[in-house]
């Protein structure tokens, strides 16, 4: 599927393979009617990953503004997106309202996983994946082998050199970086390496 091909990409901080999935599936709009809100998805993510705030947040508004998202699982992550990119350029009461419909879609299909999270955005409180420690407060708990990605990724490392440095496929760097991204917040490698350099103290390794 295109767009998991597209956000596949992201989490391997190629934003330019994400535009050309988002173009490849704007053909598809006479076939699949929900092809139009996810390549606007798919463009909002990738402007966001070069720096592109303004541009996301007007494709993710389009996103939900065109004809409906008739994946549901895929409308809740355009709205929580939408949410977060709208909190971060001050607009609270949208983003606050975008959540809320994030956490309604996300709810409605039983993904408990991602309500959490939303619900701890609405709330201002730790996400579910931090893990309490008893000296530094609220943490993000991660395991061993992502310490280790986490490690090399805030060396500059590549997903190939990450790869031959522990040993593992590229497939595999890639699924302890979409975890990290996840557990982090953030949407590719630079904004993950900023976050650990800024806020070393925020990752804990889980016991």
């Amino acid at each position: 599927m295109l767009i998991s091909a597209g956000t596949a990409a992201l989490w391997a901080d190629r934003p330019d393979l994400t535009e050309i999935c988002a173009d490849l599936m704007t053909p598809a709009l006479p076939v699949t009617p929900w092809a139009r809100s996810g390549a606007s998805w798919l463009r909002g993510l990738a402007a966001e990953a070069t720096g592109d705030r303004t541009g996301a947040l007007a494709m993710l508004d389009a996103a939900t503004s065109g004809p409906p998202m008739t994946l549901p699982l895929y409308r809740a992550h355009i709205l929580a997106d939408q949410a977060r990119l709208l909190r971060a350029t001050g607009e609270e009461a949208r983003g606050r309202q975008a959540l809320r419909d994030a956490a309604d879609g996300y709810r409605a299909i039983g993904a408990v996983g991602y309500l959490a999270r939303v619900e701890a955005a609405l709330s201002g409180q730790p996400g579910p994946r931090a893990v309490q420690d008893g000296r530094a407060g609220s943490r993000i708990g991660l395991t061993e082998r992502e310490v280790d990605v986490l490690a090399l990724v805030g060396k500059g490392m590549s997903y190939a050199q990450i790869a031959a440095e522990l040993f593992i496929t590229r497939k595999t760097v890639g699924y302890h970086l979409s975890n990290l991204y996840a557990k982090a917040g953030v949407a590719n490698r630079h904004q993950l390496a900023d976050l650990a350099r800024r806020e070393p103290g925020q990752f804990a390794v889980l016991s």
